[in-house]
């Protein structure tokens, strides 16, 4: 049952479980994804895959893009594993993190009306070649640059390692993915050092 106007998703609970002697056991959790919160209702005898559907209904979130985190202690059991394996306390709190359907990055070829792209360079010599030459070849310009280079400091932590590749990276969500944190989906407590295998290495 899912109650209009809420964020909220209850599945459907037979008749006979409010009647008979031993009724079935439901479980509240509540959870925050993208800076909302909900809550759902789910019943001992339900399965992982149950959970997921109801969470997707909620948020449109796929199971397959669904990370949740704090639910239980490493990775979410498989599919067909029941809710009352997972002993979850009535009330327990978890963080969804994925991308709702829909809302996917698409290649840019396969948008309409994208804006006009605006030239922003100070000088544009891609019609002038000539131009272009006598630029790269101006004595004021070459004296800038040298003057530029000869002030740089560079601070060097690691020194070059003679034979091997030199490997640059862009910080911004290569390395440190601060972008859940920005935009609240993601407490500061859970973040943590979210990297790619190996780059702690390099």
């Amino acid at each position: 049952m899912i109650e209009e106007g809420t964020s909220s998703y209850t599945l459907n609970i037979p008749a006979e479980a409010e009647t008979r002697e031993d009724p079935e056991r439901w479980v509240h959790l509540q959870f925050t994804w993208s800076t909302k919160s909900f809550t759902l209702d789910i019943a001992d005898s339900d399965r992982v895959f149950d959970l997921k559907a109801a969470i997707q209904t909620l948020t449109r979130v796929p199971p397959e893009r669904q990370k949740i985190l704090g639910l239980v202690k490493g990775k979410l059991p498989p599919d067909q594993d029941r809710i009352s394996d997972l002993r979850l306390v009535s009330g327990k709190k978890f963080v969804l993190v994925g991308t709702p359907e829909g809302d996917e990055i698409k290649d840019p070829s396969q948008l309409e009306n994208l804006p006009d792209v605006v030239n922003d360079f100070d000088v544009d010599f891609s019609d002038n070649l000539d131009a272009s030459v006598a630029y790269k070849n101006d004595q004021r310009n070459i004296r800038k640059i040298k003057e530029a280079t000869d002030n740089l400091n560079v601070n060097i932590i690691h020194s070059l390692r003679p034979g091997k590749k030199l490997l640059v990276l862009d910080i911004d969500y290569t390395i440190l993915d601060t972008k859940p944190l920005t935009s609240g989906s993601l407490p500061p407590a859970e973040l943590g050092f979210r990297s790619k295998p190996n780059n702690v290495e390099l």
